[in-house]
């Protein structure tokens, strides 16, 4: 649930995509869902899983400070009760690995559940994309590339980190987002 109210998950037989930047999916067979922000906004979102039949759950959750830094909370065998709510704010700031858990779903919290957070590696530089940037050059003679991650200015101008069959490079350059 972002600022605005607005919504993504599965809310009993309907799934909502409300967030902007936002994806849901249900992965079906697996007893599980997964949800994707492509954007994170500054006024931060609400996590919450509602229960609708005692058990316990899982909640796995991998959070990017912004920076290309990818850290990751996780709640493992948190019980659950219908009509329970938990949940968890998640701001630009610094993110408290605390689960409210709210058994009757009055608002009130009523205990809370510590997580452990892991701070994941960076990940591998991995080309995403490459097309022809005739915006630079007329003729078709630049390639832009997109990587997953950041480049160096020290290693992403170094000519011989690029290469293609048949082709010389001339010159390599970055944009102002480093990626």
């Amino acid at each position: 649930i972002d600022r605005y109210s607005n919504r993504m998950g599965s809310f009993g037989r309907d799934i909502l995509r409300e967030i902007p930047y936002g994806e849901f999916f249900r992965l079906n067979g697996l007893g599980s869902d997964w949800s994707l922000l492509g954007h994170r906004d500054s006024g931060g979102y609400r996590v919450e899983v509602v229960g609708v039949e005692n058990g316990t759950f899982n909640l796995s959750l991998v959070l990017s400070d912004g920076k290309g830094v990818l850290q990751e909370i996780t709640f493992t065998g948190v019980e659950c009760r219908s009509g329970s709510v938990a949940s968890i704010r998640i701001v630009a700031e610094a993110v408290t690995p605390r689960l409210s858990i709210d058994w009757q779903g009055d608002g009130q919290e009523d205990q809370g559940v510590e997580g452990t957070m892991t701070l994941l590696g960076e990940p591998e530089l991995t080309l995403i994309g490459a097309v022809q940037e005739t915006s630079a050059d007329p003729a078709g003679h630049a390639v832009a590339l997109l990587f997953n991650r950041d480049i160096s200015t020290r290693t992403g101008m170094v000519l011989e980190n690029y290469s293609l069959a048949g082709k010389n490079v001339f010159g390599a350059f970055l944009q102002a987002s480093k990626r």
